[in-house]
């Protein structure tokens, strides 16, 4: 869908003002008992299309777009007539504007709506919306292309938990205290620790326990490295694969 079309900023997803963009279809609404909302165009329309495209650089791209698949065009552009002229999709609409949606004639920006249903959220994973039905509702009916459906799966998720998420906490399961820790050291060049997250009776008993089971060479200076390294295991087993040899030759 050319609805897909969407460019980012520092602040979220472009957008402007809805009342400097022209050439919306009039949209006759069932009698809801509410003021009609101005919605979003029908991205299937002739006369959406008519107006999406460079002149200069497709000026065949309205007619070609769905050259072929004028039956498919057809059916999705009547799937969202009827959703925006029912009173089921009024109030859907205004619900999700009410919370921060907007759109402009090019797309759509969800960045506030998920600001506002789910920043509170103590874990946030950026793919919140795949279980809110009024988002699913529009993004359906609007993007309903593969690749739309690419754009909702990974980078509609992976935008939204950038918001929140510490990408090296999240990589490597970092704690907060941890990640306080990091930035003190990015920051400063050195960090000060003042309790170590290890039992350093248990891990000294783990050591002596793995001397007593495994051979070291004699020629090993620090055992304890060797130990704490795994490197001790790797000589043993090549010490042990070279014994073998010679016993053979």
């Amino acid at each position: 869908s050319i609805m897909a079309l969407l460019s980012t900023t520092q602040t979220g997803l472009f957008h402007v003002d809805a009342s400097h963009v022209h050439n919306r279809l009039p949209v006759v609404t069932a009698d809801c008992d509410v003021e009609q909302l101005e919605v979003p165009p029908n991205p299937f329309s002739d006369a959406y299309l008519a107006g999406i495209y460079d002149t200069e650089i497709h000026p065949h791209g309205a007619r070609t777009k769905f050259k072929g698949h004028e039956d498919q065009q057809h059916k999705m552009y009547s799937e969202v007539q009827r959703f925006v002229t029912s009173c089921e999709g009024q109030r859907i609409l205004r619900n999700l504007f009410n919370e921060g949606m907007k759109f402009n004639h090019f797309g759509m920006d969800f960045t506030p709506l998920y600001q506002k249903r789910f920043g509170q959220l103590s874990r946030r994973m950026g793919d919140e919306f795949k279980h809110d039905e009024d988002v699913m509702h529009i993004l359906k009916l609007y993007f309903p292309t593969r690749v739309s459906k690419f754009i909702e799966d990974v980078d509609l998720p992976q935008m939204f938990s950038s918001y929140y998420l510490d990408p090296v906490a999240t990589a490597f399961g970092l704690s907060s205290r941890e990640v306080e820790l990091l930035r003190s050291f990015q920051r400063d060049g050195f960090v000060l620790i003042d309790e170590w997250p290890l039992d350093m009776d248990k891990h000294t008993d783990d050591a002596d326990d793995q001397l007593r089971r495994h051979s070291l060479l004699h020629s090993s200076p620090d055992a304890q490295r060797h130990i704490h390294t795994g490197f001790a295991l790797f000589e043993e087993r090549r010490f042990r694969s070279k014994s073998r040899t010679k016993r053979h030759m």
